[in-house]
């Protein structure tokens, strides 16, 4: 990569941030449609710009997570922060959401970082332990398919799908910025891989009607989610750096703080 175009960790989360805003503030709009028949101009054209856009948000807040359980000093106390602003940003979520402080049947994302930070942790700590590469290997896929059904019970956003691109990136991230096609090439396998198996996950009665599987399956892992493969124009110019970092405090009630004040847009 040109060493004149880079990002750091820090503007890497101002432009995760920002591409999540752009997102939410897009859903807002519709809900803000539907519920109160508001009227916005070109509605569905816009709402489908700026969701797309926001595709582009959480594969850059995975990387950033793999990066700071690399980095951390204490990855139990890094863990346990995701899940107190998990719980502190829940009713927020779901007040943008739904327009309700209470929503059981759908959690924020940070919970599906959570229990993907956990995968990794729990695998690192183990695995150190096993000389064997195929009992590791068997681990390895055991703790994804208990890391994927956890977020598929608690209904997680992105879910399934959330904690395999988060493994894709992980498997991106350790070869960049070796090869850059090869890179685009995994991401949109990943990408296409994840929504396909979590569509398989939701509606696993068509497995048994190859006539549906297009309509089912793969259609549906061929939209927005798309976007994401985008996000490796700023993740693979990462530069190693940090940067200039705001107050940590800043970027963990950036996510509550705003869910909220768009949350409230919907029972004004």
């Amino acid at each position: 990569m040109n060493k004149h175009f880079s990002f750091t960790s820090a503007q890497l989360k101002l432009l995760a941030y920002a591409f999540m805003l752009i997102d939410h503030i897009g859903y807002t709009m519709a809900m803000q449609n539907s519920l109160k028949d508001f009227y916005f101009p070109h509605m569905e054209t816009v709402y489908i710009f700026m969701r797309s856009i926001g595709r582009i948000a959480f594969p850059i807040f995975c990387f950033l997570l793999l990066e700071g359980l690399e980095h951390t000093r204490s990855k139990a106390k890094y863990m346990f922060r995701i899940f107190i602003f998990a719980l502190i940003s829940e009713p927020c979520f779901d007040l943008m959401a739904s327009g309700a402080f209470y929503t059981p049947t759908y959690q924020n994302v940070l919970f599906t970082l959570l229990i993907s930070g956990l995968y990794f942790c729990i695998y690192e700590g183990i695995s150190k332990k096993l000389s064997s590469k195929i009992i590791r290997t068997v681990l390895n896929i055991l703790l994804l398919i208990v890391a994927i059904f956890i977020t598929y019970f608690l209904h997680t956003d992105y879910s399934v799908s959330g904690v395999i691109l988060i493994l894709g990136i992980s498997i991106i991230r350790k070869r960049q910025p070796k090869d850059f096609s090869l890179s685009f090439l995994l991401m949109f396998c990943t990408v296409f891989f994840a929504f396909t198996v979590s569509n398989i996950i939701s509606a696993p009665d068509a497995i048994l009607a190859p006539s549906m599987w297009l309509d089912t399956y793969i259609l549906p892992s061929l939209g927005i989610q798309l976007f994401e493969i985008f996000s490796l124009f700023f993740i693979l110019p990462y530069s190693g750096s940090a940067g200039r970092p705001l107050p940590k405090a800043v970027y963990y009630l950036f996510y509550p703080v705003h869910l909220l004040l768009l949350g409230l847009l919907n029972i004004i």
